[in-house]
């Protein structure tokens, strides 16, 4: 597949906050219009992340490449939102057959899980700080497999090639972002004692890291180095998964009862293939995932399109267009 102007937005919608103390808090404070321009458009929530997707794009990779390089960053830089252990929607353009693909990576619940997980005794939800400390907050992971299996589709360049970037920033160190420390803040005031391997990370000494200090993270480099190695079934059958498992199944030993995922769990899931949802705005056919977000996306898209420029938008013959959230 032949791709001259891939488009890529990596990010979370705003719907995405739940709550003023989510870590992702919107930042109104920065620009709402994006000034890039050329033959590749890389938007990600992050400059080492955009980069890593645009290097990848200049040794021939697609914009499926860009997008696993630049996940894995983000996996790196931003934990707090982005990481392997969340979950993910793929939109992508196959100019060659001329079809937009709709791949649903979200997060899916245990087996286990009971319909009022979330309720207190009264039969009212519980608030969100109670909800979402509790172990059966955790749902199945889908981003190492919606990426795998995009990859398979339509990526270039080797797998084990696009997390080259993230394994080195990971293992050398990277500058904290802003967003980055304040996470960490965050987490320290709901509460991190449960957590021994995040405290001795994250918060050692019981300081935040320094803004002016590389912040590594060598165990990350390590299981991104065996991700790049073994792929997605690395990460739901191998060491990875396994190690997922055995940590929550320390905490939840105490309660005798099941209350998060389970290695079944992760060895079950799959990646699905949905219609995407569509409608005219102008000239454009806009696009989106369909539920649980196609609503907001689509009218979040035409909102900003709003009073823009006929002219703006080229028609380019051979646009592929990737949209990872």
């Amino acid at each position: 597949m032949r791709l001259l102007a891939p488009l890529l937005a990596i990010a979370l919608p705003v719907s995405a906050q739940v709550n003023w103390r989510s870590p992702e808090a919107v930042q109104y404070s920065h620009r709402k219009i994006s000034t890039a321009s050329g033959h590749a458009v890389v938007v990600t929530a992050n400059p080492l992340a955009s980069d890593s997707a645009v290097a990848t794009l200049r040794e021939g990779g697609t914009a499926m490449d860009a997008i696993v390089a630049a996940q894995t960053v983000l996996t790196v830089v931003e934990p707090q939102s982005s990481g392997l252990g969340g979950g993910s929607f793929l939109l992508y353009w196959d100019q060659k057959k001329k079809r937009l693909h709709a791949l649903d990576g979200r997060e899916t619940a245990s087996t286990h899980a009971k319909e009022d997980a979330w309720l207190n005794s009264a039969g009212k939800p519980l608030p969100w700080l109670e909800a979402s400390r509790s172990l059966s907050a955790i749902g199945v992971p889908g981003t190492t497999a919606l990426l795998w299996e995009g990859h398979k589709r339509f990526g270039n360049l080797t797998w084990g090639k696009n997390f080259e970037e993230s394994i080195r920033i990971a293992r050398d160190g990277f500058i904290p972002s802003p967003r980055f420390l304040r996470s960490i803040s965050l987490a320290k005031r709901i509460g991190v004692s449960h957590s021994p391997s995040f405290e001795s990370l994250y918060l050692p000494s019981g300081t935040t890291p320094s803004p002016s200090v590389l912040f590594q993270n060598k165990d990350l480099a390590a299981t991104l180095s065996r991700i790049a190695e073994g792929g997605s079934e690395e990460f739901y059958r191998g060491k990875t998964g396994q190690t997922l498992i055995n940590d929550l199944e320390k905490q939840q030993n105490k309660l005798k009862v099941v209350k998060t995922i389970t290695s079944e769990d992760l060895s079950n899931y799959q990646i699905h293939e949905r219609k995407p949802i569509c409608r005219r705005y102008r000239k454009w056919r806009v696009c989106s995932t369909p539920p649980q977000w196609w609503w907001d996306s689509c009218l979040a898209i035409t909102r900003d399109l709003r009073g823009t420029s006929k002219n703006v938008f080229t028609n380019q013959d051979n646009t592929s267009l990737a949209s990872f959230s």
